[in-house]
């Protein structure tokens, strides 16, 4: 340790001497010359990919120089709105920085945002300018989230207005209809302020009211009236090639347009915009008449026009100011903390816990976006996952040292099986080119599982075992009332006390799909269940039995027959093994089996007492009544005739992805490969309904190596620590791999978010007291920050 703290030391006095400054930062100005130099070229290329040069091209000719100016400068005086926005963002979270700073700064996430997701692309951007004035990750993060999510609601209102102008009322009530936006509000407020109640400890309703105190309504206002001055600039832009393409359509009608093009473009599907922005500008621009070919040009020159202002500001981002190590002008000792080390982790774990809350709660809501004639799947906690991505890098990148996980092997098993995925992909390329399934649904999603393992990771490493306790009960909380918003939905309906509707056949609750529902609810009620004794102690079980029995009444409703072999083998695993509180378990398994015993009957009783009332009036001589059946509250099965179908299915894509792995036995036949032949012959998606099959069908038996290591290692890792003290992570994670390893039988379940969560924060380290203090320090001295400063935090 000695040792280490001296390199530490001298590493600081080197950066801090004043004969460095001649050497050093000339070497590492060329570097970031050069790396930003590749960036900027990996963007124009990939720009020029995504759109195409006769596109892009076409997007110019039907425009005038004056035009293609005017949308140059409505772009550019937007940029600096986010830079001025990034100044009062910044004043929130107490820091103070020069203009050319905040300049830099988004010149910076703007350039990056080309090259990687756009959330991430920001957060990581920022924070290479901003650590020179001593701002932490978390405080860019925490800036980051909070502009998104009021440049969401302020461009959400916008596309509202448009769309009742464009479509109609009554358009936009019935593009609407199919979405339960209104069970799904109740089911994510009361899991989160179940959540909230539950897991928030004094430190953490400390910081939550300093964050919300009245003072701050007032940047807030700021960022919301630049925020809409920036995005009506945008649409304006919009307007501007709209005017060359139709000048006889009214300006109300052109502004309303481009409001609803200019949200869509911003919704985290796509990168930076670009597909979703043409496709919408089509369908909505054809309503007023404009053709696809010019309203495609318009979309086009808007983005090529937007990306031109982010190349431009590109070279700001390179530029050095002698004062950027001090131009943080801090606010108040009072307003942050006593110190700086101790006031930085609290933020950080303040942001981490809020990150937790946020995707623990959102995991669950799929939701079906219908867009220009198509539906789109989107997962609420996606962005929080992007963004966490990002602030996991960061946070270990400002401790100069890798993550530390349970087992040493299960950092480079991730990154090789990362690598075996790119060079599947690759393969798939050369042989049959790129398809929107590999490069949409798995290489990008693969990013996405990157991030919710983070969320998991990080909580864990700044928060220790407390953090993962945390996590485990706000995920059973959440899954718990999930489970009960959605039957009392489909109960009301049955009643007929209120409608909704295209309420799904299956109990599937807001998964998508009654098989991923089912699994989501037994991945949570395992690691619960690892931890049932916590709530145990003190006669405190209750806050366990009720909601595990309503997860657990949630699988059996769901009717998945994978979900409850599985639920079966494991919940006799458990009594077996005896690694969980068994009085506990056999609780909430008894409220379960109470609860499916009045579901049933209490669609009966009306008929039951009607009978029972009549046959009473008029005596047992006559003939009694014949009972009526209310209508299902679920489907207890599917239809017979569908389930040879569904069978018929899955052997068919078992041994068809048998076959293939035959034909391509090392390395596979690259990925998307399955799904792009069966498109190709039979014009349907089919996926290859095993996991393990899948791999090995696509990535080979090497390819597939890598993540067998990863399952084996983290297998391993748990049953190395199953007696050790403080156990119940080992035992949550042999019951997450062994539900995995059951359902990925007869389900291709490797890219359920809530797995990841989870492993992230079984498979990750807590770090201990004085790492945390060591980090805080090293990242100090890495961001140029004094020991005697005021931490940047408001805890």
């Amino acid at each position: 340790m000695n040792a280490i703290a001296g390199r530490r030391a001298a590493s600081s006095n080197r950066t801090g001497a004043p004969v460095a400054p001649h050497r050093r930062p000339r070497r590492i100005g060329g570097a970031r010359r050069l790396l930003a130099a590749a960036g900027t070229l990996i963007a124009i290329l990939w720009v020029l990919h995504a759109v195409g040069l006769d596109t892009a091209w076409s997007g110019f000719t039907i425009l005038r120089a004056a035009d293609l100016a005017v949308m140059l400068g409505l772009l550019a005086a937007n940029f600096a709105l986010v830079s001025a926005r990034l100044l009062v963002l910044l004043a929130q979270f107490g820091w103070r920085v020069g203009g050319w700073t905040a300049l830099r700064a988004t010149a910076a996430g703007q350039a990056a945002g080309l090259v990687v997701f756009q959330l991430v692309g920001q957060v990581v951007g920022r924070q290479v300018v901003l650590r020179a004035s001593g701002i932490t990750p978390a405080v860019t993060t925490a800036a980051t989230v909070y502009e998104r999510a009021i440049l969401f609601a302020v461009a959400a209102g916008f596309g509202l207005a448009g769309a009742l102008h464009v479509f109609g009322r009554a358009a936009v009530a019935e593009l609407v209809a199919g979405i339960p936006w209104v069970e799904a509000a109740v089911a994510g407020a009361g899991a989160l302020v179940l959540a909230l109640g539950s897991t928030a400890g004094p430190r953490e309703r400390n910081a939550l009211r300093r964050m919300v105190r009245p003072g701050r309504l007032a940047g807030a206002f700021a960022v919301t009236a630049l925020t809409a001055t920036g995005q009506a600039l945008v649409v304006a832009s919009f307007v501007v090639g709209l005017r060359a393409a139709a000048p006889q359509t009214d300006m109300l009608s052109l502004v309303a347009a481009a409001a609803v093009v200019s949200f869509a473009a911003g919704l985290p599907i796509s990168v930076n915009g670009w597909g979703v922005r043409e496709v919408a500008a089509i369908h909505v621009f054809g309503l007023l008449g404009v053709p696809a070919g010019q309203a495609l040009a318009v979309s086009v020159a808007v983005g090529v026009c937007a990306t031109a202002v982010v190349l431009a500001a590109a070279p700001l981002a390179l530029s050095r100011a002698a004062a950027d190590g001090a131009v943080a002008a801090h606010a108040s000792t009072s307003d942050r903390g006593a110190g700086a080390g101790p006031g930085e982790a609290a933020f950080t774990r303040t942001i981490v816990w809020l990150f937790m809350l946020a995707v623990s709660v959102l995991v669950f809501f799929q939701v079906p976006i219908p867009l220009m004639g198509s539906v789109t799947t989107v997962n609420l906690a996606d962005p929080f996952a992007l963004v966490a991505l990002a602030l996991f890098g960061l946070h270990w990148f400002a401790a100069r040292r890798p993550p530390p996980w349970r087992g040493h092997a299960l950092g480079p098993w991730m990154i090789l099986a990362a690598a075996a995925m790119g060079v599947a992909f690759l393969i798939g390329v050369a042989r049959f080119g790129i398809t929107p399934w590999a490069l949409g649904n798995r290489l990008t999603g693969l990013a996405l599982l990157a991030g919710y393992l983070s969320v998991g990771a990080l909580a864990v490493a700044v928060g220790g075992n407390r953090a993962l306790r945390q996590l485990v009960q706000m995920l059973l909380l959440a899954a718990a009332t999930v489970t009960v918003v959605h039957l009392c939905a489909r109960i009301g309906t049955a009643a007929g006390w209120f409608e909704i509707a295209r309420l799904p056949p299956n109990f599937e609750a807001y998964a998508g799909n009654r098989n991923a529902y089912a699994f989501q609810m037994l991945v949570v009620a395992t690691v619960a269940a690892a931890y049932a004794a916590v709530w145990a102690r003190g006669q405190r079980s209750l806050p366990f039995v009720l909601p595990m029995a309503m997860v657990l009444l949630g699988v059996w409703l769901s009717q998945s027959r994978a979900g409850l072999v599985t639920a079966v083998a494991l919940v006799l695993l458990a009594f077996v093994s005896g690694r969980v509180n068994r009085r506990s378990l056999a609780q909430a398994l008894v409220a379960a089996a109470m609860s499916v015993g009045v579901i049933t009957i209490a669609p009966l009783l009306p008929a039951i007492l009607d009978h029972i009332g009549s046959s009473f009036v008029s005596g047992l001589s006559k003939p009694a009544a014949t009972v009526a059946t209310a209508p299902p509250v679920f489907t207890t099965a599917p239809p017979p005739a569908l389930q040879p179908v569904s069978d018929a299915e899955r052997w068919e894509s078992l041994t068809r992805g048998l076959g293939l792995w035959l034909d391509h036995p090392l390395f596979g036949a690259g990925l998307g490969a399955f799904v792009h032949g069966h498109l190709v012959e039979t014009g349907t998606l089919l996926v290859i309904h095993n996991t393990l099959l899948w791999l090995l069908a696509e990535f080979g038996a090497i390819g597939t190596l890598p993540w067998l290591g990863l399952f084996l290692g983290a297998v391993l890792v748990a049953l190395r620590h199953l007696d050790s003290a403080g156990s119940r992570w080992a035992v949550a994670l042999l019951g997450v791999l062994g539900c995995f390893a059951l359902f990925s039988l007869v389900h291709d379940i490797l890219y359920q978010r809530v797995l990841w969560l989870l492993l992230g924060a079984l498979v990750a380290l807590p770090q201990t007291a004085a790492e945390q203090r060591d980090d805080a320090a090293l990242a100090r001295r890495a961001n140029g920050t004094g020991a005697g400063r005021p931490a940047p935090t408001d805890d």
